[in-house]
């Protein structure tokens, strides 16, 4: 049986630039999708954690703790960004009729429309990366490769 370790492997290098902070090359890509001059002017300005948040948000509203749960953030880092998004009109909050202590997060049209272009992007790079990148390493390579960036990933030098 053959598996596949390139969703592995993406993940783990995802993890690693959004580390380096690499975000300025992800964003002229992502306004260059955009038709909108106006999501063009907003995804500059967006955060790769913002630009996370509206694709996490697709599918259903989520709670702030949700979202740092799911994207592995500080709650404090999405509420800045929740924040920033809420001020482009990316996103609005709301809180449920009955239960008045949790605050969800739900995407706008401008929203939806910039997740959309988030994930096409995204799509892009990986199919990219497959066809430059893994397409001639071997499934033992793909293992190695995935061992060794979970360790470079989980490693913490001793104090």
């Amino acid at each position: 049986m053959t598996e596949d370790y390139y969703s592995t492997i993406s993940n783990q290098l995802h993890k690693i630039r959004e580390r380096n902070q690499d975000v300025v090359n992800e964003h002229r890509k992502l306004a260059l999708e955009l038709n909108d001059p106006k999501l063009q002017t907003i995804a500059e300005n967006i955060s790769i954690l913002g630009l996370h948040i509206l694709s996490s948000l697709e599918d259903e509203p989520l709670t702030g703790i949700e979202l740092a749960n799911l994207l592995e953030a500080t709650r404090g880092g999405i509420s800045r960004a929740a924040k920033t998004l809420i001020e482009y009109q990316l996103i609005q909050s709301f809180q449920p009729h009955d239960d008045k202590k949790k605050i969800y997060y739900r995407l706008t049209a401008d929203g939806a429309n910039l997740a959309q272009a988030h994930d096409e992007m995204h799509h892009k790079l990986e199919i990219a990366f497959r066809n430059q990148i893994l397409k001639g390493l071997s499934i033992e390579d793909q293992q190695v490769i995935v061992k060794f960036l979970d360790s470079f990933i989980n490693f913490r030098p001793n104090p």
